[in-house]
């Protein structure tokens, strides 16, 4: 499946199964990008904090990004943060499926180095 880098989808199965996100990079679509590969893993292993690293490129200088996506269940805009900031300070775009918000996503760029995703829940 092949699907332009600014288009969400929705991806659902009948049994367990396992989404890999995969991109070849500029080639693909013309978004100026590295080849990347990002495993999505199940709601229930979500974890309360991730710690995040964009690295600078020796080749070129990139504008780094990160999507952060949750189901509606988990739209606490108020209580989950990237580096200290709530999410209710950032556009969250809805994730529609069958005319009725499933997801949310933020999408936003940020600086090269090291940067935390939390959640004030310790057990979220």
């Amino acid at each position: 499946m092949t699907i332009p880098s600014t288009d969400f989808c929705w991806i659902e199965g009948t049994e367990r199964i396992h989404v890999t996100q995969f991109s070849v990079g500029t080639f693909a679509d013309g978004v100026v990008s590295d080849p990347f590969m990002a495993m999505v893993p199940p709601v229930d292993q979500y974890s309360n904090s991730y710690t995040l690293a964009a690295v600078p490129s020796v080749v070129q200088s990139y504008t780094h990004y990160v999507n952060i996506y949750f189901p509606v269940a988990f739209a606490q805009f108020d209580q989950i943060f990237l580096d200290g900031v709530p999410l209710s300070q950032f556009t969250a775009e809805p994730i529609n499926r069958l005319e009725e918000t499933q997801v949310y996503s933020v999408r936003t760029s940020i600086s090269e180095g090291v940067h935390t995703l939390s959640h004030t829940n310790p057990v979220a």
